[in-house]
């Protein structure tokens, strides 16, 4: 025998052996992506049906309310829901602040207009 021979017959061989394997591997893939597709097929209809017959309820998307309210008036809420008056023991201390750096500007606005007249 010649070599080609050999090495054709051994393949073969091989092949004899390993092609149950591969069909046994190929059909058992086969069924479970068929199972799968099937399951999906019917989780679907099954929403689907739920939905139609109000087995079902959607959740409908919230949606917020952003007002324009002005700062007098957050305060004033504020002020309202603060029944310890911590509100107003802070706020003080800011808006004293706030009047300080007001007077500050106020005398820098006096020396410049004393500036301007000489």
């Amino acid at each position: 025998m010649s070599q080609e021979k050999i090495d054709r017959y051994k393949q073969a061989k091989y092949d004899r052996k390993n092609a149950p394997k591969k069909s046994h591997i190929k059909k058992y893939l086969a069924y479970a992506a068929t199972t799968v597709v099937a399951v999906a097929l019917i989780v679907y209809l099954g929403y689907s049906v739920g939905l139609e017959l109000g087995m079902i309820k959607k959740e409908e998307p919230t949606t917020t309310y952003v007002g324009t309210a002005t700062k007098e008036e957050l305060e004033s809420k504020l002020q309202s829901y603060d029944p310890i008056g911590m509100y107003s023991k802070y706020a003080g201390k800011n808006q004293s602040s706030d009047a300080n750096a007001s007077d500050d500007s106020a005398k820098t606005e006096e020396a410049t207009t004393v500036a301007d007249e000489k």
